[in-house]
């Protein structure tokens, strides 16, 4: 946190400012659980994206690290809505795929809400655009992988939903390692389809 919050003071520019926060926040909501201090930081990263001259691409990855905390807080209206808002606000930055961990976070939930069959609709759609964005690579979409999977489970489409998880196993192996704790839960949610 130190190192951020340093690196913000030498920076001096709301850009950078916007994006440390934004990460900082993710990684106190996805990993570190430290949901307080998630949200006072993803707050400054709001503010300072509504200055004037930063881009609708960057309010939208800010809205889209503030449905991530609103998430970890259990809080999925709220979710949902900044997540929809961020969605639509960054359909006017024209970057393909680049607001595809919004639209996975949005599905997944959609899927906690219990609108699992929305949910399959939308990943199965964010799937068919990633594969047209030859330039993400392969493992891009793990994540969009693995929450198809869990939702194809939940609707007893256990094939389909054993090749998505493959799918995200694939990814996810590549990109961090068999021991890593995403690696593990995908492997965990294959056997319990018998895989």
């Amino acid at each position: 946190f130190a190192k951020v919050e340093g690196s913000i003071e030498v920076a001096g520019r709301d850009v950078q400012a916007i994006n440390a926060w934004n990460t900082l926040a993710s990684l106190d909501a996805t990993r570190l659980e430290r949901l307080d201090e998630a949200e006072l930081v993803q707050s400054l990263a709001l503010a300072l994206s509504q200055r004037a001259g930063i881009d609708d691409g960057l309010r939208a990855q800010t809205l889209f690290r503030q449905g991530v905390v609103r998430r970890a807080q259990h809080r999925l209206p709220e979710a949902a809505a900044v997540l929809e808002e961020a969605l639509r606000l960054g359909a006017s930055a024209h970057r393909p795929g680049y607001l595809a961990g919004a639209v996975t976070t949005l599905a997944t939930v959609e899927r906690e809400q219990g609108f699992v069959e929305r949910s399959a609709a939308r990943l199965f759609a964010q799937l068919d655009q990633l594969s047209r964005l030859p330039e993400y690579g392969p493992a891009r979409g793990s994540d969009t992988w693995f929450e198809l999977g869990r939702s194809l489970t939940l609707l007893g489409r256990s094939d389909e939903a054993r090749e998505a998880l493959r799918h995200a196993q694939a990814g996810y192996l590549a990109i961090y390692g068999p021991k890593h704790p995403v690696t593990k839960e995908c492997e965990a949610a294959l056997k319990l389809l018998g895989d």
